[in-house]
């Protein structure tokens, strides 16, 4: 029950990191279109948030990945689970939030556009999916150096 229980708690953190990493690319289009470059017509803005979108997910996500991360962590060490140290259980959450995530944005992004979609941006996309996991492990690292070492048994 407890590991079902840190999957469901797992995923909802998938679903507020898409979340944040989609109001993100809201935010900064309302910036866009009305303070930085007004006044053109709608196909314009559609044109630049499929340039600017990727960039966005690079930029916002190492720190959205950072902080939800660090926040699982600190849980993660805590919570009562079938691992045989709070050290393990950090390291098993931390993976499994970082799959879940990728499989959950590459499910929408290959739905949304197709497999055209990520062979349109991927160097923006392979970088996303190299520096989300890189923002997760800092997260670990600084909780790990929190934890008492494991002592051999």
């Amino acid at each position: 029950m407890l590991l079902f229980l840190r999957l469901v708690l797992i995923f909802g953190l998938t679903v507020v990191a898409e979340f944040l990493l989609v109001l993100s690319t809201v935010l900064y289009m309302i910036l866009y279109s009305y303070l930085i470059n007004p006044g053109h017509p709608k196909a314009f803005y559609e044109q630049h948030i499929n340039t600017a979108a990727p960039w966005l997910s690079l930029f916002c996500g190492v720190p959205i990945f950072f902080l939800l991360a660090t926040w699982l962590t600190r849980r993660a060490a805590r919570l009562p689970v079938p691992t045989p140290s709070p050290r393990t259980s950090v390291i098993i959450s931390a993976a499994v939030f970082w799959l879940l995530w990728a499989a959950l944005d590459n499910s929408l992004m290959l739905t949304a556009g197709g497999i055209d979609a990520i062979r349109a941006v991927f160097p923006l996309w392979a970088a996303s999916q190299i520096t989300k996991p890189l923002a997760i492990w800092a997260a670990v690292h600084r909780r790990l150096r929190a934890l008492p070492a494991q002592t051999p048994q």
